[in-house]
């Protein structure tokens, strides 16, 4: 079965606690950060921080109003990190979390250009101190000039360890609102859209991207809330499109290159 977790804002109360079960169950590190004026805390996600609230004060109806949406790697249907990857560390699950093998990848950092959402971080501490492996002798600090160390990409897994025990991720269960919903796609997706639709608000996750494996009910226009307006076309179709934009111009380039020829050649013989 393909799952898809649904995050309706209206209902999140900044509560944190989605955060603070990710870091407990993946083990991730604490981090030393700032307060910043719209209370998001940490500021961002980062290779140690993979879920994080994003706190918005906006005025509706002349009155300010808190608005929080929890954030997160968005498990893209068809993943351009999965596409990029030269080390094939990053597969997509048939249950639909999109997962990185650490073990497997080489720090290039292409996953963090190719991602659509920006969702996927970059750790530069050394992969043998995190996860105790050995990539052929290599050492941290091996790779880069200077003092550089082989790092590696994190983001969330969507807990695919535990949907593999038949569990719901830890963000999930922790939820004491029912913010955060799991269950198959098509219902999620569905019961998105009536919720959507009760609040006059909008389906985040459902067509961007191609579609995604978590879907959003926002009760303010993505954009406002700190989401990223994605285009609908997947992947492979951004792709075909640009290789059709680099033919075409490959098209004219010989033309013009044919016309200079055919131009320049009669002076080059008269020349001669």
């Amino acid at each position: 079965m393909a799952y898809a977790m649904l995050v309706d804002t209206t209902k999140c109360t900044g509560c944190r606690g989605c955060q603070v079960a990710c870091k407990r169950w993946n083990e991730l590190s604490p981090e030393k950060t700032t307060l910043s004026g719209e209370w998001t805390n940490p500021p961002d996600l980062t290779g140690q921080t993979w879920t994080v609230v994003f706190f918005k004060e906006m005025s509706k109806g002349g009155e300010m109003q808190w608005k929080f949406t929890k954030w997160q790697c968005m498990h893209c249907e068809e993943p351009p990190c999965a596409s990029v990857c030269p080390s094939l560390a990053i597969s997509k699950t048939p249950e639909g979390p999109v997962v990185i093998d650490t073990t497997r990848c080489i720090g290039c950092k292409y996953c963090v250009e190719a991602c659509p959402f920006d969702a996927v971080r970059f750790d530069s501490r050394g992969t043998q101190e995190l996860y105790g492996v050995k990539l052929g002798g290599i050492k941290a600090g091996d790779i880069e000039s200077g003092g550089g160390s082989v790092g590696v990409a994190r983001k969330c897994h969507m807990c695919y360890n535990r949907i593999a025990q038949g569990r719901k991720p830890a963000c999930v269960e922790t939820c004491l609102t029912g913010a955060i919903q799991f269950g198959d796609r098509a219902e999620i997706i569905q019961k998105a859209k009536t919720r959507a639709a009760a609040v006059n608000g909008y389906v985040y996750g459902e067509k961007e991207a191609g579609g995604t494996s978590v879907v959003y009910v926002l009760d303010a226009p993505p954009q406002e809330l700190g989401l990223p307006a994605v285009t609908p076309k997947r992947y492979s179709e951004v792709k075909a499109d640009m290789y059709k934009s680099i033919g075409g111009f490959g098209i004219i380039g010989a033309i013009i290159l044919g016309l200079v020829y055919y131009f320049t050649k009669p002076k080059a013989e008269e020349a001669k």
